[in-house]
């Protein structure tokens, strides 16, 4: 389950800041999906970063009981400097799982081949997808 209690979230803009998130509450109860509909620069991508605990609120609690599991739209979470095998690695130790059977999963279901081993910079978005894809089911 995934409680947010009173999550505000801003970013500062020079003099200005912009509001993603005020005073929201919301429990998601456990075994649930959740999708993300809104416009561009709505805040999607915040509101993944936040329920997957990779950003924190400016304000409010954010509860998480049990594991979460690698956002299926959040290909932009990945490290572009460090190749697939890194972002698995990465992912795999932050998600408390053994890295070499994760990283063979998604070796083999991506379908990469060697570009599994280049940096996810030089990856088209398909081939983003693809690793997240199957990241989101090796967890």
């Amino acid at each position: 389950m995934i409680t947010l209690t009173n999550v505000s979230k801003y970013y500062q803009n020079g003099k200005d800041s912009s509001v993603v998130l005020s005073d929201v509450s919301l429990e998601i109860p456990k075994n649930q999906r959740l999708g993300i509909l809104a416009d561009t620069r709505a805040g999607r991508s915040t509101v993944t970063r936040l329920l997957a605990g990779v950003e924190q609120p400016d304000e409010g609690v954010i509860t998480r009981l049990g594991t979460t599991s690698w956002p299926l739209g959040f290909a932009g979470g990945f490290h572009a400097d460090l190749t697939g095998e890194e972002n698995v690695r990465m992912i795999a130790a932050v998600h408390n799982l053994e890295e070499d059977p994760m990283c063979l999963f998604c070796f083999e279901m991506s379908e990469l081949g060697d570009t599994f081993y280049q940096p996810v910079r030089k990856y088209s978005s398909g081939m983003r997808a693809a690793l997240a894809f199957v990241m989101s089911h090796g967890l």
